[in-house]
């Protein structure tokens, strides 16, 4: 596979456009030094001529005397004549082999001389190639952190309201996808080939580095106004419209970029870079892909994530501020309740709640999904065999089902609390579907060897086809509440909950609708056949005590409801997650 060249991505204001010929990585360096030496062979093939010119010079000449000598006295130019010819005129002899002597002089000065350049040349080789090493990234030849930074110091310095500085962070999105597919060889081909795309971006003084792995940054200066940004962006963006070649593969990748601009957003390296860092969430957020220029915003949403994020910790490792709510699922009457989902709440020591759609997703980024997963599976498998006329359904996060030791940590709590596997329902949703990961299926049919039951949730809002309902075997789907609020408003709405119930049937699946808020919502669903229901029109999620009087009727002093948890455990220890598992 070729590689190919980068051209060299650090300027500064006095580079000239000859600079831009240098080579950018170190094995360009060494191979410049080659051709150096080359360039430098035909000094040193004159050298040699000149030396051996030198000495058939002092023959020729020799020669020649001896030829004119002889010819005037008429001599032959036998052995004997040469003889007696140097013995009657040795001074001719002398004169004579003066060049040859002369010659021989000056050709091995030439070659002492020549030599001392050469070990000047490799010293002078050595020590640029150390200062190239200390500065830039010996992958793609870009400026490496180290140098970035040196370089924004400097352009800060002269950054004002006509004259702005840009910083752009850049990640390659789902790197690591190929690195586990392609190898590792494939994936430092990439981030040559990208840094190659993105060097294009970096004019005049600019900067393009690699600060490591999938990560990079750009560094435009003089940039006229945030407009001006903003086109650079789309740029940027448009850059990736073309796969790349990597071996015999196609692969079409694209970068998730976060901007900030100074002074407008920060004066100094530090506030810069965190702006820049804070957009770059940003627009992964938004779906990768794109760029994003930061806000103020931006600032106050993060801020209030790594809040959200360190009391979510805390609340792991003291649950205290955790609850689980029950919300009922009921059969065609609408009261008979059948199933009911547990619900993890969050309620702050102030009072405040955070929802479940806010702090789910950041556990499931940081890694704690997998400690709270457990928490609410201990709260529910130990309240199972308590309601034992009800099935309890938990949502499994993709995380947690990625992970290998998934299915020992729920048979060691089947066995701890001697829960009946059919009394619980395992609920994932149809982004597992898509990940096609070899754990994911082998955990799923475990979790069905087991005797649990596999509930596909929200059908409808991903990309689920009939081939993957008949591959992973589910025995229920719940459709989408989007399609559900439609009902009585929009007659495609109905045609697609008709169908998914059309599909549901034909494959022996029950079908639970989300999300019945209306009695005229709750008789379309009852009418085309839907097996279970759930939403506000039924009941709220409520705590333990609360669903209790639910299913068995007010409480009274004779009969207390039982305790959701034994008051003297705690929370297992946390154990550690590698980036991978996290």
């Amino acid at each position: 596979m070729p590689i190919h060249t980068v051209h060299p991505l650090t300027a500064s204001p006095r580079d000239s456009a000859a600079d831009f010929s240098r080579p950018s990585t170190l094995g360009e360096v060494l191979q410049a030094r080659a051709e150096t030496v080359e360039r430098r062979a035909p000094l040193r093939r004159c050298t040699r001529l000149y030396v051996v010119g030198g000495v058939l010079f002092g023959l020729a000449f020799v020669l020649c005397g001896f030829v004119v000598d002889a010819l005037w006295r008429g001599w032959s130019l036998s052995p004997q004549h040469v003889k007696d010819l140097l013995h009657t005129n040795p001074l001719h002899a002398i004169i004579a082999t003066a060049p040859l002597v002369l010659g021989a002089v000056f050709g091995l000065l030439g070659l002492r001389q020549d030599r001392l350049r050469r070990e000047l040349a490799l010293r002078m080789s050595a020590q640029e190639l150390a200062r190239f090493e200390a500065s830039h990234d010996s992958l793609t030849g870009c400026a490496n952190r180290r140098q970035f930074q040196d370089n924004l110091i400097e352009g800060l310095q002269g950054a004002g309201e006509t004259r702005l500085l840009a910083l752009v962070l850049i990640d390659i999105d789902h790197f690591k996808h190929v690195n586990d597919t392609y190898g590792h060889y494939a994936g430092d081909e990439l981030i040559r080939l990208v840094s190659r795309r993105l060097s294009t971006l970096a004019r005049g003084g600019d900067t393009l580095a690699r600060f490591g792995a999938d990560e990079l940054g750009l560094l435009w200066l003089d940039m006229p106004d945030e407009e001006a940004v903003q086109q650079r962006l789309e740029e940027l963006d448009r850059l990736f419209d073309t796969p790349f070649l990597l071996e015999t593969y196609s692969l079409r990748v694209t970068v998730s970029a976060g901007a900030a601009l100074a002074p407008l957003h920060g004066q100094d390296p530090v506030s810069m870079l965190k702006a820049a860092d804070i957009a770059l969430f940003r627009a992964k957020a938004d779906g990768r892909g794109c760029h994003c220029l930061f806000s103020d915003e931006m600032g106050v949403a993060l801020r209030r994530r790594r809040r959200i994020e360190l009391g979510l910790d805390q609340a792991v490792r003291s649950p205290d501020q955790l609850t689980v709510f029950y919300q009922p699922l009921v059969g065609p009457d609408g009261h008979t309740i059948r199933t009911a989902e547990a619900l993890v709440r969050w309620t702050l020591r102030d009072g405040t709640s955070v929802g479940p759609g806010e702090f789910i997703p950041i556990a499931e980024e940081t890694g704690l999904i997998w400690p709270l997963g457990e928490w609410v599976m201990r709260r529910v498998f130990a309240q199972a065999n308590r309601w034992p006329q009800v099935v309890i359904a938990i949502n499994l996060s993709p995380v947690q089902l990625r992970r290998s030791s998934l299915i020992s940590l729920i048979e060691a709590l089947v066995l701890e609390y001697d829960v009946q596997p059919a009394r619980i329902e395992f609920e994932v949703t149809e982004g597992v579907l898509l990940e096609n990961h070899a754990v994911i299926q082998d955990n799923l049919d475990a979790l069905r060897a087991m005797g649990f039951r596999i509930a596909l949730d929200d059908f409808g809002t991903g990309y689920s086809s009939l081939s993957y309902l008949r591959k992973f075997a589910f025995h229920k789907v719940k459709i989408d509440q989007s399609f559900v609020r439609g009902i009585g408003v929009s007659s495609e709405s109905e045609e697609i909950v008709r169908a998914i119930v059309s599909i549901g049937r034909a494959l022996g699946l029950r079908l639970v609708a989300e999300g019945v808020e209306t009695r005229e919502q709750f008789e379309f669903l009852r009418g085309i056949q839907c097996d279970e229901f759930q939403g506000y029109l039924f009941a709220h999620p409520m705590p333990h005590h609360a669903f209790w009087e639910h299913l068995h009727g007010p409480l009274d002093s004779g009969r207390p409801a039982p305790p959701l948890w034994p008051q003297d455990e705690s929370l297992p220890a946390r154990d550690s997650l590698s980036p991978s598992e996290a």
